[in-house]
This record gives structure tokens, C-alpha cells and sequence, in this order.
């Protein structure tokens, strides 16, 4: 579960078995900073940007899904 520290946003609970890739993603240009790009095989994105430490949350979110069994959606 991804969880904001503003009592104002949303809680995000994405089971790890529907997630097929995960991406470092950011652009200056378009004001996307540090985000990662969760894409899921049920035709939806998630775009998490303004992340404090992208890249320990991009190693755990690997960890996490090396240690799924693979499951064809």
C-alpha cells in the first residue's frame, strides 16, 4: 500500500500479481519529477510522482515481484 503523508490524498493498494512492469520515469520539462510508472495487465497505470527516494522504492517493488510466482493474467 502506497499511503501519502497529507491526510487530504488517496491510499493505493496494487496486488503485486496484476503489476507487469515498473519504470523510473521523471521530466523536467513536464514538471514530473522522481515518479515511477506501475503498469498492471488490467489495462491500468499508476504514475506516482514528487517520490522522496525513487530509487529504494523502485528496488523493493523489484524485490517484491522477483519473489512472486509467475502467474499469467
Amino acid at each position: 500500500m502506497l499511503t501519502s503523508q497529507d491526510q487530504d490524498e488517496v491510499q493505493v493498494v496494487i496486488p503485486l500479481r496484476m503489476v507487469q512492469c515498473v519504470e523510473k520515469t521523471g521530466n523536467k520539462q513536464n514538471e514530473i519529477n522522481n515518479a515511477l510508472l506501475i503498469t498492471t495487465g488490467v489495462k491500468s497505470n499508476f504514475l506516482f510522482t514528487d517520490l522522496f527516494d525513487q530509487n529504494t522504492m523502485l528496488i523493493k517493488l523489484a524485490d517484491m515481484l522477483g519473489q512472486q510466482p509467475d502467474i499469467r493474467l
